[in-house]
This record gives structure tokens, sequence and C-alpha cells, in this order.
């Protein structure tokens, strides 16, 4: 996964957050490219998804309240595969868990169980907002779930990066 990509959007999550702007840490239309880059990603991870469904591919996934029994025992596992994610993939993924990584349409399934297509294209919209602005969008708005939107993007795009990666080897086609 490019890790340029990956250090903008976490800019641009602190930009979203606090009263200084995204310009203050490099150019201001990186906001804008990376929307448009990420609307890309998620029309085209929307795409693989319906696809795979049409297809009959079993895609269920685990979707559990937030520190909820089951969250909890299953963000545990998580940490247990940790160090199998690492060596397998050099750090590069972070985000996924193990089946995840495997089977990244998994983590595709579980980007849209959190919001739809019409819902991340206004989140997106937000984040370039208040990324530009001197205001947060915890304090214009009371929303503070960016963080976890911030994970979930990261998990789409570590997806799309197996997924690309693997069509590329000829693994998949």
């Amino acid at each position: 996964m490019e890790e340029y990509f990956r250090v903008d959007l976490w800019h641009w999550l602190k930009a979203v957050n606090c009263e200084k702007p995204f310009s203050f840490r490099g150019e201001p239309s990186t906001v804008v490219t990376l929307q448009k880059q990420l609307t890309k990603i998620i029309l085209a991870s929307r795409l693989m998804l319906d696809v795979a469904q049409k297809l009959g591919e079993d895609i269920s996934c685990s979707n559990f309240q937030p520190f909820s029994e089951e969250q909890i025992t299953e963000d545990r596992q998580y940490m247990r595969e940790i160090k199998e994610l690492t060596a397998k993939y050099g750090g590069t993924i972070r985000r996924l868990t193990l089946s995840e990584a495997e089977r990244p349409i998994l983590a595709i399934r579980r980007f849209f169980n959190a919001h739809s297509l019409e819902e991340w294209s206004e989140i997106l919209d937000e984040w370039v907002e208040y990324g530009l602005s001197k205001m947060s969008i915890c304090e214009a708005t009371g929303d503070c779930a960016q963080v976890f939107q911030y994970e979930l993007l990261e998990g789409l795009l570590e997806a799309t990066y197996l997924v690309l990666t693997r069509r590329s080897e000829g693994k998949i086609k």
C-alpha cells in the first residue's frame, strides 16, 4: 500500500478534528485530490461487493455494537493475529483481520455495513469542508466519529491494495 496515501489520510483526519486547516500541513488541494481518489476507490469497492453478492459469494461478516461482549472478543482475536499479519504482509496491513486479509471482500463488506455509498459521499464532503476550515467537525456538529471512519477508510485502502496486488500477480481474475 502506498504509504503517502496513508500519511495524507492521517493528516486529513487531524485537520478535520482540530482548528488548524490542512493547508498548515501541505497544499490544500491535496484534500480535494484525496476526496476524489477515495470516491473512486469507494465506488469501485461497491461494484466489487455488488458483483460478489450477485455471484452468491458468502460474504457475511460480523457487525457488532461497539463495546459489546462480541466486539470485545473479536478485538481480542484481532490482537492475537497482529504478529501473523505483520509477518505475512510486512507491516503494510494494519486494519484488517487475518480473514479479511485472506478475503478482502469481507473488509469491503464491513466498510459498507458501517455506512452506505451515499453516506460515505457525505462524510467525505464534510471532511473536505472541515479539513480546510479553522473549526473542527466535533465543535461544529458534535459528531466525533471520525477516528472510526478513518479506520474504516484505511481498512478499505488495505483491502483494495490486496485485491489489486493479487490481480496483478494473477492470483485472481
